[in-house]
């Protein structure tokens, strides 16, 4: 059921999802007022919904790649650097 070209496809995925990964950690910056709306997130969510929608995809986004910076061993505990 499952070529040769299988696991040669499945190693050249996780490479790909691998340098994605580490292309979103390394372009990772904090950024106070998203940190704000996370907390806001989790300390009054009713608010939170009540955002932009563009604002909370960038929370997505930036949730997203502060935790692939972590998973590269990066500083996310916040401040300019």
């Amino acid at each position: 059921m499952y070529s040769d070209n299988d696991t040669s496809d499945n190693s050249v995925a996780k490479d790909r999802l691998e340098r994605q990964e580490r292309m979103q950690a390394e372009a990772w910056r904090y950024d106070a007022s998203l940190e704000e709306a996370l907390r806001l997130k989790a300390d009054h969510p009713g608010e939170y919904r009540q955002l932009a929608p563009g604002t909370k995809m960038a929370v997505g986004y930036y949730v997203a790649g502060k935790a692939a910076a972590r998973k590269l061993g990066m500083d996310t505990s916040g401040g300019p650097r």
